[in-house]
């Protein structure tokens, strides 16, 4: 998403991701307006129908990297293969490494981590 610094982008994304709600009007996505769903249904859209990749890495500090992966597996009906995914995202080497370790690399690693787990979210 491009737009000049103060245009509000991060708020059009936590609403379109049910995090926020609006004050008037339609929020519409795949023909369902989630501006008057419930909590509950809510919770649902975010967890089956989108993905966030938080600008904090929001992993937890004593699973490896396989592990949070496998929590954030649970979570979904149909999730990707752990291990494929990693090697997809260059983290095969570091799959028993610990999110503490990963920060070698300055985020980047972390960073794919958490592309991954994005991806798992999105799978349909």
């Amino acid at each position: 998403m491009l737009g000049s610094s103060g245009a509000d982008k991060p708020t059009l994304l936590n609403i379109l991701g049910g995090m926020e709600s609006t004050i008037d009007g339609k929020v519409v996505v795949n023909g369902n307006n989630i501006a008057t769903s419930s909590a509950k249904k809510l919770i649902k859209y975010r967890r089956n129908e989108i993905s966030f990749v938080f600008q904090f890495y929001n992993l937890v500090p004593n699973l490896t990297a396989k592990e949070n992966v496998v929590l954030v597996n649970e979570l979904v009906a149909n999730p990707l293969d752990t291990e494929v995914v990693l090697k997809e995202v260059g983290l095969e080497n570091r799959i028993n490494n610990f999110p503490l370790k990963l920060k070698m690399t300055f985020g980047i690693i972390q960073s794919s981590l958490r592309c991954q787990i994005g991806i798992i979210d999105l799978k349909d």
